[in-house]
């Protein structure tokens, strides 16, 4: 960022060229000039917007499950964006965003198995151009969840019949027979 060297955070403001103004889009690289020879860092792509997202990833969720993302919404409307999830086949979900335009809210939807990753993003209705492009909001595991039991008293050799929502249909036979050894272990014990 000049001709002399300085160790540490370096802060300097440069004025944006006219094509990044007009397009929303730019990227930079830096770079170290020596006497033998100039040699380049990776190069950085941005894109300009007015909404700021503490993208959540790593998130894990039931189906019904809420979902809150924390950021600057004060340019998010209704009526511009939609929220989507899923980039193979998008579903929109309703949401809602709090009157001071700092929190959005959203429900985890259903029909998903245990170990699907959904993607939660703001797309504008007009569709993506140059100047406004989707906004990720969270990247979410989906969890599996039991049902409570129909009946509760069992003798020794009945059968522990499970059911849930969003249960994995591969390796379920697998997940079953696991846990009648373990309850039958757990039964065993008790005599």
């Amino acid at each position: 960022m000049g001709t002399t060297i300085q160790i540490g955070k370096i802060l300097k403001k440069i004025e944006p060229p006219a094509e990044v103004l007009e397009t929303g889009r730019g990227e930079y690289r830096f770079y170290i000039e020596t006497d033998k020879s100039t040699y380049y860092g990776e190069t950085v792509r941005f894109q300009l917007s007015n909404v700021f997202i503490d993208y959540q990833t790593g998130l894990l969720a039931t189906a019904g499950e809420t979902i809150t993302v924390s950021g600057d919404f004060k340019d998010v409307k209704k009526e511009n964006y939609k929220l989507r999830c899923d980039y193979n086949s998008p579903i929109e979900i309703d949401y809602n965003i709090d009157a001071t335009k700092k929190k959005i809210t959203f429900t985890v939807p259903g029909g998903y198995r245990h170990g699907v990753n959904l993607s939660f993003y703001l797309s504008p209705i007009q569709g993506v151009t140059n100047l406004n492009g989707d906004i990720g909001l969270a990247s979410v595991s989906i969890l599996g969840t039991l049902t409570p039991p129909t009946q509760y008293n069992y003798n020794y050799n009945d059968y522990l019949r499970l059911s849930g929502v969003g249960l994995p249909q591969i390796g379920l036979r697998h997940f079953m027979s696991s846990l009648v050894i373990s309850c039958s272990l757990i039964i065993k014990s008790y005599y």
